[in-house]
């Protein structure tokens, strides 16, 4: 089906910030040629859908906070999904596993904000 949206000409894929094309096996850059709205594609498997789905979520400030938080357990999360600690890749199927790994209470998508975590914690969610 993408095949089909690019040789259409309804899809073509768009630079990234750096001017270089994003068409791998994980995320796909593209815009849509007739309105000009940028369009992301991102895979996730099931193992790392909850990261996936949380780095995609809520606005810069939060997710800078929660990449934050991970760094500050010595932990790191990737926006392909992932999350690395020093035993390995964590499987992090829901959303609710990367809180909870990370000692974060859930947070709705909708609350997702730069100083969440910082009126929830003070300075302590480093």
């Amino acid at each position: 089906a993408l095949v089909e949206l690019l040789e259409s000409g309804e899809l073509t894929p768009r630079p990234n910030k750096r001017g270089h094309l994003t068409m791998g096996p994980l995320n796909k850059l593209m815009v849509h040629c007739e309105s000009g709205i940028p369009v992301d594609l991102f895979v996730a498997t099931k193992e790392n859908w909850g990261m996936a789905l949380l780095v995609r979520t809520g606005d810069l400030l939060f997710n800078k906070e929660i990449m934050t938080r991970f760094r500050a357990v010595g932990w790191a999360g990737h926006a392909y999904g992932g999350v690395t600690t020093p035993s390995g890749e964590v499987d992090c199927p829901e959303e609710d596993d990367v809180f909870r790994l990370l000692g974060v209470p859930y947070i709705n998508p909708y609350d997702r904000t730069g100083g969440v975590l910082r009126s929830l914690y003070g300075t302590r969610y480093q």
